[in-house]
């Protein structure tokens, strides 16, 4: 019974969460947050303070300030509109708050972003109770489905070497993407090709893939993007929505408990993931995958 009263005291946080995230571009009333949670006013701000380790606040600063971090790296919109979308009545209120979370001024950040520093506080923010709460997604062997994948061409740039640079070659790679102009998401599927464990593998031997499918073969261009393709295989597919540690949890289940049940051998390919929905535009919690696991 204890564990089950703890599951349904964190579900209520996580409603709270769910709403934040949703709501992100609203004002904030704390009231409201109380009454989703079915908690009294006078006690919600210690509650959230003592399952989440910041206080409400604090903690919707912190998502927003993380999204304009995604905005300022990834995205080409003006300082000023990105700061009034985080709810700073200023530029200079904005400039200050994105300083103290970052160490640098926003168009610092967006000139030279601190990768390896950037990565390191991603890895910390996961650590926090809001990343075990949010979808914490429990699989069941019934969820995976075995497709014959098709060959798909893609245009791939290949990360080689620290794990924490990966995103400044993601940085590259949407540049190139936009530049492109016909190769949106929308348009465009995305893919990482995932060769190894970041955690097993000694950093400089780290490989991971962003792609995204093409049409036809793309131009030698300086960014590095080369075509490939994505081979035609059997696979094991699994569709879920979470964070990118739900991902690591769904790469976990796929090996250790599907496969061996399963009676299949994994192929000679490497796992690979279609990104259906990504983050900034959906919550860190509700970007969407497609999972691959090609089989023999």
């Amino acid at each position: 019974m204890h564990v089950e009263n703890k599951q349904r005291y964190q579900a209520r946080f996580k409603q709270v969460v769910d709403y934040i995230h949703q709501h992100l571009d609203c004002p904030m009333n704390l009231d409201v947050l109380a009454n989703i949670a079915h908690f009294s006013k006078y006690h919600f701000q210690r509650q959230f303070t003592a399952v989440m380790g910041v206080s409400p606040i604090q903690y919707i600063q912190q998502l927003r300030l993380e999204r304009s971090a995604y905005e300022l790296a990834f995205r080409q919109g003006d300082i000023c509109n990105i700061a009034f979308r985080g709810h700073f009545q200023s530029q200079e209120a904005f400039s200050r708050a994105f300083k103290k979370y970052m160490g640098q001024s926003p168009l610092r950040f967006r000139k030279s972003t601190p990768w390896r520093k950037w990565h390191a506080k991603q890895q910390t923010q996961s650590a926090y109770n809001l990343r075990t709460l949010s979808v914490n997604n429990s699989f069941n062997i019934q969820q995976v489905s075995i497709i014959d994948f098709p060959a798909t061409p893609i245009a791939c740039l290949t990360h080689q070497g620290q794990p924490a640079l990966v995103m400044k070659t993601v940085s590259t790679f949407i540049a190139w993407r936009k530049a492109q102009g016909n190769l949106s998401p929308k348009v465009s599927d995305t893919f990482n090709v995932l060769y190894h464990d970041p955690q097993t593998v000694p950093a400089n031997e780290y490989r991971f893939d962003i792609a995204c499918s093409v049409l036809a073969p793309i131009a030698e261009n300086e960014s590095g993007v080369v075509n490939a393709t994505l081979a035609q295989c059997r696979c094991a597919t699994l569709r879920f929505i979470g964070s990118n540690e739900d991902m690591a949890q769904a790469i976990s289940f796929l090996y250790g408990q599907w496969l061996p049940q399963s009676g299949e051998e994994c192929s000679e390919h490497p796992l690979f993931v279609k990104r259906l929905a990504m983050y900034p535009e959906v919550a860190m919690h509700q970007q969407e995958f497609e999972l691959y696991l090609p089989i023999s």
